[in-house]
């Protein structure tokens, strides 16, 4: 009898191990990739939960989350019992790293030496508001922070203090280099002599620095070992700005990010630090952020909101709505795109594997949160792992994941749709919630659902396979690809085509209701629908300058049609327009003479009647 019960335990067990594992394989793929966005414990815990931990008292990367966070450069450089005495574990990695160091410093301009004392000797907040472009100088005026650059002043009646505020709050909260550095012990690249690769402990390699610099600090009388130089404390400072300003002023997110990657690299350019340097600052800077913002339960997270209401209602303005971007625009991103991967990487060989998962940090899509608001935060962390770097990186492959995040890309949008995504935008809301533009190239087998008010473009080359469906709002399709590689349905609000020349959907196209909007600039423009198309709603053509269309002129194309338009209508044009499905293509043509005809039968079969009616009565009054 304990044979057969132990043995119908064990069975039990295989059994239900068996249906869990058939479970798992029938699970729907959204439930399976829901696993990828998860977070990754590290040795301090998560940052996120943490980041009060960083404080000179704490001095270990278990105790101390900027330590333990930065945790990959002892994979390339081990601290010695005094500051010049460490050892080099990577001698590839670092002689890179200072060679390029000499090498951004030794090209530097007049200009960019007059730069560079400038972001050394100015408060860090004043140096990133050249990231708010034609708002600067509102900014300025509205914030209450005086016109000091060597302090950032807070006026609580002013009408943007909780911006200010926001980024001085960002600045100090446990936002200290000073732990790191001591704990890494890294030397400045003013102390490497390039060829031998050993430290300077007498003096320093005069050259790299900006002579003013020299002048104005004294830098040869600074003791090496109070003058780590990894992480960058100025590239930390201009990021953590700029990422407050950034969540305030969410229109100029990209900008400010950019900002802030060009003071870190102003700061190898000035002599006084090196790219693996600037790059830690980075991933301090980013890490505090996205905990800050995170953190809904601090007691000044009401601030924190009010910085982006009051960025939105006095300095951008809540009516203000965004453009919806152009295909100039798209280059424009792609070029930029790459400068900040630079800026990001500072293009180091990878020394890691390559193809390890994106990981995203507990709290990370906190930083997306006002320039993707119509999102969810599951949604932001998707965006976060489609856009992040490749895995290999020196320094940047923490076991959190702060290393990899591109907030740059992210910020416009999905990379790919690993699952479904729903889009569901509230135009009343404002700002992006209103308008926005995706420009990354999309991939993946999932499908778009958009929903709501609000009207969302596509830009990229886009190559995912699940379709697209418009229930409601506005879809723009920007790119001639734009709408990835599946069907398309519209059953509500409007698909809006708004390219020069052929406009493509490579699979089936069905419309049951609301509008398809076609513009059409010069002859040949139409929308081409390699699949079946069937028709319905209502058709909007819009007419470039100039451009005129006749019985003859396609619209659409398809492989086959079936159904037609309910309505046509031609913007600018008083007249009433049919469309003319023949074949494969769809024309449109003045309704207006079908429309005399109708009358005229219809008057003709009342006169009729009129007149049988006559008769009749005519017929009666002599019968009586």
């Amino acid at each position: 009898m304990m044979v057969k019960k132990i043995f119908s335990k064990k069975l039990c067990k295989v059994v239900s191990f068996c249906i869990a594992g058939v479970m798992v394989m029938l699970s729907p793929i959204s439930v399976v990739a829901e696993s990828v966005i998860d977070p990754h414990e590290a040795v301090y815990g998560y940052y996120a939960d943490n980041y009060k931990s960083n404080i000179s008292d704490n001095k270990t990367p278990d105790t101390n989350v900027a330590i333990g966070m930065l945790n990959g450069f002892a994979d390339l450089w081990e601290p010695g019992e005094t500051w010049s005495t460490g050892t080099i574990l990577n001698d590839a990695i670092i002689r890179t790293n200072i060679q390029k160091a000499y090498d951004i410093a030794g090209a530097r301009t007049k200009e960019q030496e007059v730069k560079a004392h400038e972001i050394e000797f100015t408060h860090l907040n004043w140096v990133i508001l050249d990231g708010l472009g034609e708002y600067k100088e509102k900014f300025i005026e509205l914030s209450g922070i005086g016109d000091d650059t060597s302090e950032w002043k807070l006026k609580s009646s002013a009408k943007l203090y909780f911006p200010a505020y926001l980024a001085d709050l960002f600045r100090n909260t446990a936002a200290s280099t000073s732990a790191a550095k001591a704990y890494y012990s890294f030397p400045r690249p003013y102390r490497w002599k390039l060829d031998t690769m050993e430290v300077v402990t007498e003096g320093f390699v005069e050259s790299q620095v900006v002579d003013t610099i020299i002048e104005e600090k004294g830098i040869a009388s600074i003791n090496g070992a109070d003058d780590g130089g990894f992480p960058s404390g100025h590239t930390n400072g201009a990021f953590l700005a700029a990422y407050a300003i950034a969540y305030s002023v969410p229109q100029k997110f990209c900008d400010m990010l950019m900002t802030a990657a060009e003071v870190g690299n102003y700061r190898i350019i000035a002599g006084m630090h090196s790219p693996l340097d600037v790059m830690g600052g980075r991933l301090t800077a980013t890490a505090l952020s996205s905990s800050i913002l995170a953190d809904t339960k601090a007691s000044t997270y009401t601030f924190v909101k009010a910085a982006y209401n009051k960025g939105q209602q006095n300095l951008v303005g809540e009516n203000v709505i965004p453009e919806v971007a152009t295909l100039e625009d798209y280059a424009a991103y792609k070029e930029n795109l790459k400068q900040y991967i630079y800026y990001l990487t500072y293009d180091f060989e990878k020394i890691g594997e390559t193809n390890v998962a994106m990981k995203v940090p507990k709290g990370a899509e906190a930083l997306l949160s006002s320039r993707l608001p119509y999102l969810t935060d599951e949604q932001r962390r998707y965006v976060l792992y489609t856009t992040g770097l490749e895995s290999g990186y020196p320094l940047l492959d923490d076991e959190e994941g702060w290393g990899r995040l591109n907030y740059y890309a992210a910020a416009n949008g999905y990379a790919e749709f690993l699952t479904d995504v729903t889009v569901d935008m509230d135009a009343s809301k404002g700002a992006y919630n209103a308008c926005d533009s995706w420009l990354n190239d999309i991939s993946g087998s999932g499908k778009l659902t958009k929903k709501g008010t609000g009207t969302l473009a596509l830009v990229g080359n886009n190559t995912f396979t699940g379709g697209v469906t418009v229930e409601n709002g506005t879809l723009i399709m920007v790119g001639a690809n734009s709408l990835g590689t599946g069907d398309v349905i519209v059953t509500g609000g409007a698909l809006t085509e708004n390219i020069k020349g052929v406009s493509t959907i490579p699979g089936n196209y069905s419309q049951s209701g609301g509008d398809l909007v076609l513009t059409l600039d010069a002859s040949g423009d139409k929308l081409d629908i390699a699949g079946n198309a069937k028709l319905g709603g209502k058709l909007v053509i819009e007419l470039g300058e100039g451009m005129n269309i006749d019985e003859t002129t396609v619209v659409l194309s398809a492989k086959t049609i079936s159904g037609n338009f309910d309505s046509v209508e031609i913007k600018g044009m008083d007249k009433k327009y049919e469309a003319v499905v023949s074949g494969g293509n769809v024309t449109v043509k003045e309704a207006s003479s079908s429309m005399i005809w109708i009358l005229i039968a219809v008057a003709v079969v009342i006169v009729v009647i009129a007149v049988i009616m006559a008769v009749v009565v005519l017929k009666k009054k002599k019968s009586n």
